[in-house]
């Protein structure tokens, strides 16, 4: 491989999702916290419906499928249980569908603009399904709200994959920038693909790096790697750009 497609190759690594999405390993009957009541008031005594029954059944054998297919009956009839509609698009993500989970985690965003596990669920299928402007603007918007520079840096990642330098450049300095970016970690993939633990403000001048290197920009490239390693003096992927750089990856 020339130095090119090696800088692409780890471009890609960094990409892999690295955010610890808790919610992604819901299982199935931990669902059962979800309410049943219809939210226009109906009691607790009320009969369930056949669907409903055939949900319950689902979530406590575990049947991922069948519980998809009893929700989609009762939001085609009932579509104001967003409790349901947030468990279709656990379950759509469990099942490995990121484009289903993505079209009901917009749904259920148009009605819950700031529910950031639902964001953060949406940005990860976004980015699996390639739409990549939808997940950075999910993980920004999640960063508007609680101002965890991770999201931040998570939409960057996607920024340098899909070549948007322009963007990338201002974020990555609002990143170094920030006071709080030296103190705050990110697991970042290495080389191998092995998580690595890494301040905020290295990840940055990592992602700053990488994004001069992509365009050929080798000396801007080197010295944001060198500040990347003054903050992680391990960190396994600037250490590598900068072997790429000035020794060819030998």
């Amino acid at each position: 491989l020339n130095n090119k497609s090696k800088f692409a190759l780890l471009i890609k690594t960094m990409f892999r999702k690295c955010l610890v999405i808790g919610f992604i390993g819901l299982s199935l009957s931990s669902c059962k916290e979800q309410k049943t009541d219809d939210v226009k008031g109906n009691t607790e005594s009320k009969e369930k419906s056949v669907e409903e029954l055939v949900y319950e059944k689902a979530k406590n054998r575990g049947d991922v499928n069948s519980a998809i297919y009893a929700i989609n009956v009762i939001l085609e009839k009932d579509s104001s249980r967003l409790d349901l509609a947030d468990t279709l698009a656990y379950l759509y993500y469990r099942a490995g569908n990121p484009e289903s989970c993505s079209d009901v985690v917009n749904m259920v965003l148009s009605k819950k603009p700031d529910d950031v596990k639902l964001l953060e669920l949406g940005g990860v299928s976004d980015q699996t399904i390639g739409n990549f402007l939808g997940a950075i603007d999910k993980f920004e918007r999640i960063y508007a709200i609680n101002k965890d520079l991770k999201y931040h840096y998570q939409a960057g990642t996607i920024m340098l994959n899909a070549g948007m330098f322009t963007e990338l450049e201002k974020l990555v300095q609002e990143i170094i920038d920030d006071p709080n970016s030296a103190g705050a970690k990110v697991e970042i993939p290495n080389v191998q693909g092995k998580p690595q633990e890494v301040s905020l403000k290295a990840a940055a001048y990592n992602l700053k790096g990488y994004m001069y290197a992509a365009q050929n920009k080798k000396e801007p490239a080197v010295k944001a790697f060198r500040s990347a390693l003054e903050y992680e003096k391990y960190f396994d992927l600037p250490a590598e750009g900068l072997n790429q750089i000035l020794y060819g990856g030998k």
